[in-house]
């Protein structure tokens, strides 16, 4: 490694105008290319994309979509939120003119009115077929058309009731609506068909966007779109400090994470940046024109990574976007090590030539060392099938490479192209000492405490270690602040069933066979209401009861008709609208008619009914050409346990064929073992390759071990400490373990290089002068890693404080532990 580092000066030496050209074309190039990266912020673009759970999952997204839906929330104070059904009618009327919006369904009797009004007694239970009979005698049609009138005189009467009333002069809705929420196929209030929570605060509406949430650009077209709807609804009926106006689901998500991570991921940047550099003046002092260089440096391998993250992958996800804080904090030790020395060098032979050959060939090979290691560390996450770890894995490896070319090329060739031109611009020495000093004395007049402290913290580790978790939890990764998931537990609380579905899907080889399937599957859903397994659910009940239940109602049909008048019943109605008052529309034949054929049903409907189906919820339940149903199963407070999970995919199994269940909290619960077996494998790889590189370095397996413990150490104090103090793995932390690998093994690798270049030198002498670059690198560490811990994801965030604490105590244990190891097992006193 010496002689190709000798032959490296020569060349910034000799071409450095040459290299510094290259590497400002190649920077401006790859700038280009960062700014056509997207950042993606779905999860599922940071899950492995080969996973039969996954698979499973996502071939259910495609063949229902049901989890692309904007739910627009209108929320009253007051709790009287019938009070502004106008506005929700014109919300919706204006969101179904939206460029961006398919569909909307905001209410029931809306969106499936034609079905229902031909098959109405097929949608009712014994019961409510008995206050069908009722409302339809001369008596009932009397009372009701009374009631309609009254309703429409009273003063609280607005033009919508008018609008209910003329479509629905018999109230027929109140019946099915009052019929579905007794079966629990869906749970809404029964005001006018609108999902309306049961204590009148929360409204719902749902729209289908005609593009998908994972496209980045389309959701910010729609949040454009939504305010301007939204603000367009404000002017029309003025402000009302009891209504507010909120989105939730998947596409509000997508808005919120995007305009989340895009801040954080600028804010963290900046900061890391500022502590970075501001810890850098702090403790050398250094002139202006060194922080323009070490900042060119840095710009330069951050370009460099970028581009080449772009071209490999196109975009970043959550966890790779994350990599300019981390480089940040790493890239600078490599500049410490190196500008320090060659200002050392330069200030006592004054020969720039000289001073270059003597860094690159003394130091640098530590430093190459060290982040060859870091970088194979980061590398070896790629044996994870997550492509979030995965992606970031391979971004950081390549920053990190990027960031020690930069260094050995770029930084270099900046130092002879200045001071070749004017000398006494760079060099000056006036640096904080750190107390080194101190540290030298403990380890020289202590060695033996330190190593019975040292066993003590590692036996106390040891013991915490049994108490490492891991958190399957998808809200563990997820923000800690998000308006849109309190306003989702807001939903789930007041609807009982708006959160994390399981999913059960049926398959058959004809249309006959598949309403049998679903049949068997409503009455094991029945089953699992009564055995508290599951609080509600959504099925194809509400388009089309299963066939037993049809059967049922046909047969309570006749008693309905024997005692309703079905010739006489137009005539009645019409009398009966006349005496009170009203105008006989055009519409109301077809009304009665309507009644009268859905009263003469004798057969079941089959799924053919669907098919032509104008209510777009349809497809949410039933794949007319994949012969697929879906039911969406739900708990009270949207969270899945083990054992009611198990439970359900026993009972399906029992189904027999053609029958699965998915979701995310399965999808979830079977990637928990696949991504801790493969980063303990990454983690084993690192390993291995780290102690190849630094045996390869340092020539000897004595002196790998001793460089190697530190890190061993320094990862056992991190482990236990998380089990002492109940921090958790995560999806995205648990990737730290791989990572510090390559972090902290660089500390030992920095003091025994300078210990061996330094051979007549004691342990001590070696902290002293390796120790205070060591320090500053942890810390420099710990501004780009520590600052991620005030992201706003959890994941990212967790990431970042299990990596400080992993830092500082590899730190630790690399300057106190280290020098004691060397001065028993390597030292010999001359």
């Amino acid at each position: 490694m010496e002689n190709l580092l000798k032959k490296t000066s020569s060349l910034v030496f000799r071409f450095y105008k040459v290299i510094l050209i290259s590497a400002s074309l190649l920077t401006f190039l790859s700038t280009l290319l960062i700014f056509r990266i997207d950042l993606k912020t779905d999860i599922l673009d940071a899950l492995p994309s080969k996973n039969p759970a996954i698979d499973v999952f996502v071939s259910f997204l495609n063949d229902f979509g049901s989890i692309d839906n904007l739910v627009i929330v209108l929320k009253s104070k007051d709790k009287k939120i019938d009070d502004y059904l106008e506005i929700a009618e014109s919300l919706a009327k204006r969101l179904k003119g939206s460029p961006f919006i398919e569909y909307v369904d905001y209410n029931i009797l809306h969106a499936n009115r034609e079905l229902m009004l031909k098959n109405l007694p097929l949608f009712l239970d014994k019961n409510s077929l008995d206050t069908l009979r009722k409302r339809l005698t001369k008596e009932g049609i009397e009372k009701q058309i009374k009631q309609n009138k009254r309703q429409l005189l009273s003063p609280l009467s607005t033009p919508l009731y008018s609008e209910l009333i003329l479509r629905d002069p018999l109230n027929l809705r109140s019946i099915v609506l009052s019929s579905m929420d007794k079966q629990g196929a869906n749970r809404i209030s029964i005001k006018q068909g609108y999902y309306i929570s049961s204590d009148n605060s929360i409204l719902l509406a749902f729209a289908k966007p005609l593009g998908s949430n994972r496209d980045i650009k389309f959701v910010k077209g729609l949040k454009k779109e939504l305010d301007h709807i939204f603000e367009a609804v404000k002017k029309e009926y003025g402000e009302n400090h009891d209504l507010q106006i909120g989105i939730a689901g998947p596409y509000a998500f997508a808005i919120e994470a995007h305009t989340t991570i895009q801040n954080d991921v600028v804010i963290n940047a900046v900061t890391s940046t500022f502590l970075v550099f501001f810890l850098f003046q702090f403790v050398y002092k250094k002139r202006f024109l060194v922080l323009v260089i070490t900042g060119t440096t840095l710009l330069t391998a951050l370009s460099w990574s970028l581009g080449l993250a772009y071209l490999i992958f196109g975009s970043l996800n959550m966890t790779s976007s994350v990599v300019t804080a981390m480089l940040m904090g790493l890239g600078i030790d490599y500049i410490i090590h190196i500008f320090n020395r060659y200002e050392t060098e330069f200030i006592q032979n004054g020969d720039l030539r000289h001073s270059l050959d003597t860094t690159l060939t003394k130091t640098a090979p530590g430093v190459v060392t060290g982040a060859v290691t870091t970088a194979a560390a980061f590398f070896s996450i790629v044996a994870t099938s997550f492509k979030g770890l995965y992606q970031m894995g391979i971004v950081a490896g390549i920053g990190v490479l990027a960031c020690l070319i930069s260094t050995l090329l770029v930084m270099t060739s900046l130092i002879v192209f200045i001071e070749r031109g004017k000398k006494g611009l760079l060099f000056h020495t006036q640096e904080q000492r750190l107390g080194i000093e101190g540290i030298s004395k403990i380890i020289k007049n202590y060695p033996r405490p330190i190593i019975f402290a040292s066993m003590l913290i590692l036996l106390a580790s040891c013991i915490g270690l049994y108490g490492i978790r891991f958190d399957n939890n998808p809200e563990s990764i997820g923000p800690q602040t998000s308006q849109v998931l309190l306003l989702e537990k807001e939903i789930a609380e007041h609807f009982g069933k708006q959160k994390n579905p399981l999913i059960v899907t049926v398959t058959a080889e004809n249309g006959e066979r598949l309403m049998e399937q679903y049949s068997k599957l409503e009455a094991a859903i029945d089953r699992w209401h009564n055995m508290g397994i599951i609080a509600g659910h959504s099925s194809l009940r509400l388009f089309l009861p299963p066939i037993d239940k049809q059967k049922e109602t046909i047969h309570a049909l006749k008693g309905v008709r024997d005692s309703v008048n079905l010739n006489e019943l137009e005539k009645i109605f019409k009398k009966t609208l006349r005496e009170n008052g009203f105008i006989i529309d055009k519409q109301y034949a077809a009304y009665i008619k309507g009644i009268q054929k859905a009263l003469e049903i004798k057969q079941p409907l089959g799924l053919e009914i669907l098919a032509n189906s104008s209510d777009k919820k349809v497809k949410y339940f039933y794949n007319s050409e994949k012969l697929k149903g879906a039911a969406y199963l739900y708990q009270k407070d949207g969270k899945w346990d083990n054992a009611s999970i198990v439970l359900l995919q026993k009972e399906i199994e029992e189904l027999g064929k053609g029958f699965a269940i998915t979701g995310a909290s399965i999808m979830f619960a079977s990637l928990k073992a696949s991504i801790i077996r493969e980063s303990i494998t990454a983690s084993a790889i690192a390993f291995i390759m780290i102690s190849c590189i630094i045996c390869f370095q340092f020539r000897t397996v004595k002196r790998t071990f001793l460089v190697i413990i530190p890190l061993l150490i320094g990862l056992a104090i991190t482990l236990g400490f998380m089990g002492l103090t109940g921090v958790k793995f995560n999806y995205i932390n648990i990737g730290a373990v791989t990572l510090l690998f390559g972090i902290g093994v660089d500390y030992g690798v920095y003091i025994f290089q300078d210990y061996l270049e330094k051979k007549q030198s004691t342990p001590e002498m070696a902290i002293q002068h390796a120790g205070k670059a060591v320090i500053m690198c942890a810390l420099t560490t710990i501004a780009g890693f520590g600052s991620l811990a005030t992201m706003q994801f959890r994941g990212i965030a967790s990431l970042g404080i299990i990596i400080t604490i992993g830092v500082v105590a590899c730190l630790i244990s690399a300057l106190f532990l280290l020098p004691v190891l060397i001065h028993y097992i390597e030292h010999k006193p001359s």
